[in-house]
């Protein structure tokens, strides 16, 4: 079966559990009120394994180690009027039953098929009412293999602590011992709108009282407010310019989305990757972004799509946590808006083209820290 792996930079404690931030930070709540039915915000991952995991099985797994993710069994509570952000309370009706599902294909299901029988079950948004995750379990995936597609809101986890997540839950090693027991789980009755209310609205004089304060010490340190506004003005200025530059009007930003979701993937070494990078240079993301941006390109040529000799613009997310907070649950990301050109290019030229950039784009985030 599957092992339990007890980091330390995953919460694994009551005491680290309380340290989680309770209300939701401006960015998280984006993912939330950004959210639509065509426009779901989860993120995910699949993970193959060879033979029969047991339904009751891995359900009993997953039980056994939801303490050490206390944000697993916490769901979002709004405040009326959405006054202010909502909250990360317990959920007195937490059943990791739930959450964890079962999904039973005929034996020897191609991998395509599989495929669009897992975007089947990720496509759909997550249950407001409980806490934001979800797993399905498949069996019969060609080649005796069990199959594991996991679901997390983009408000819960980024791709960096969503993976740090997974370590906690799954681990390949064998010998690991079981986690230590868990205390009973009875969380408090959710509060009610009126106490929910009275808590946002401290809340937010708190945080006035916070930007008062930070607004004072400008005031008291002039030359640092000056700087501060310079590098904002020096930021904006930047991203106007990136902004006026036109872009290849690419056909798969034309139309809105809708519910459906497909996938494709490219199976690659990763020993490989770090081949590349130690004979042409770059990082394993410049390799990455060279192949996804060669293949758009040739895609566009390929269809004889217009691009009047205009770039490609790639929105690169990146973690951008603060010190102390590796390991954290939510979202600390910027955007890196990559340009590379959109017509096809030699594998070689290709990335040293990405390289130029990403080098260009890390340089300037160096000069406005």
């Amino acid at each position: 079966m599957i092992a339990a792996s007890q980091k330390g930079e995953v919460v694994t404690d009551s005491k680290s559990a309380a340290r989680l931030p309770h209300r939701l930070s401006s960015q998280d709540t984006a993912f939330v009120y950004g959210e639509s039915y065509h426009g779901p915000l989860h993120v995910g991952c699949i993970t193959y394994f060879d033979g029969r995991i047991d339904y009751d099985e891995f359900v009993a797994h997953m039980e056994a180690r939801m303490h050490l993710l206390p944000r697993y069994r916490q769901r979002l509570a709004f405040v009326p009027l959405n006054l202010a952000h909502a909250t990360w309370e317990d959920d007195p009706e937490f059943n990791v039953r739930n959450h964890v599902h079962w999904n039973s294909l005929p034996t020897g299901t191609e991998e395509d098929q599989f495929l669009k029988a897992a975007m089947d079950v990720f496509a759909p948004m997550l249950d407001r009412g409980r806490p934001l995750w979800g797993t399905h379990l498949f069996h019969g995936v060609e080649g005796d293999r069990s199959a594991i597609v996991w679901k997390m809101h983009h408000c819960l986890v980024d791709g960096v602590s969503g993976m740090e997540l997974l370590s906690a839950s799954l681990d390949l090693r064998p010998d690991l011992p079981p986690p230590d027991p868990e205390k009973p789980f009875r969380p408090p009755p959710l509060a009610g709108p009126a106490k929910s209310l009275v808590l946002g609205i401290l809340d937010i004089a708190q945080k006035w009282i916070d930007e008062a304060r930070r607004t004072a010490e400008f005031v008291e340190k002039p030359f640092a407010a000056a700087e501060q506004l310079a590098r904002i003005a020096y930021i904006a200025g930047r991203m106007v310019q990136m902004l006026r530059r036109p872009i290849a009007a690419a056909p798969w930003n034309a139309r809105l989305v809708n519910a459906e979701r497909s996938l494709s993937y490219l199976k690659l070494s990763f020993n490989h990757l770090r081949a590349v990078r130690n004979v042409l240079g770059g990082t394993v993301n410049d390799i990455v972004l060279a192949i996804l941006s060669e293949a758009a390109a040739r895609y566009l040529a390929y269809h004889r799509f217009d691009i009047g000799g205009a770039p490609m613009r790639i929105g690169c997310p990146v973690s951008v946590p603060r010190q102390g907070e590796r390991g954290a649950l939510g979202n600390r990301v910027s955007m890196m808006f990559v340009e590379c050109p959109s017509t096809p290019m030699a594998a070689k030229e290709r990335l040293t083209a990405v390289i130029r950039e990403t080098t260009a784009l890390m340089n300037f985030d160096k000069q406005v820290r």
